[in-house]
């Protein structure tokens, strides 16, 4: 998925981790930023996308500043997180997942 000049994921491309993978399916019609944040994994090269209710989804980036750039093109809080770490309702959301999945 990398754009026709080869500096990185072509826009439309970033737009599918969002919202036409079906994972963040429901923010379509509302704003993005306050419903999703956006945690950079920097020794793999991957984003973590976190919704508000726990939802996430991990997607390898060519490099960290493309994921800095991913961010404020769609007005998305971005952390590190080696740094801050995740957050306590995506740990939350994957004990729910493993909960039904029985």
């Amino acid at each position: 998925m990398v754009d026709s000049n080869g500096s990185g994921l072509a826009d439309s491309s970033a737009c599918d981790i969002i919202t036409c993978m079906g994972i963040f399916g429901r923010f379509r019609s509302k704003p993005i930023s306050p419903a999703i944040e956006q945690y950079l994994e920097q020794f793999i090269a991957t984003i973590v996308l976190v919704a508000t209710d726990g939802e996430w989804t991990r997607r390898e980036i060519p490099d960290m500043k493309w994921g800095h750039k991913f961010a404020a093109r769609k007005n998305i809080a971005a952390y590190d997180a080696a740094v801050v770490g995740y957050p306590q309702r995506m740990r939350d959301y994957n004990k729910r997942r493993k909960g039904r999945q029985f």
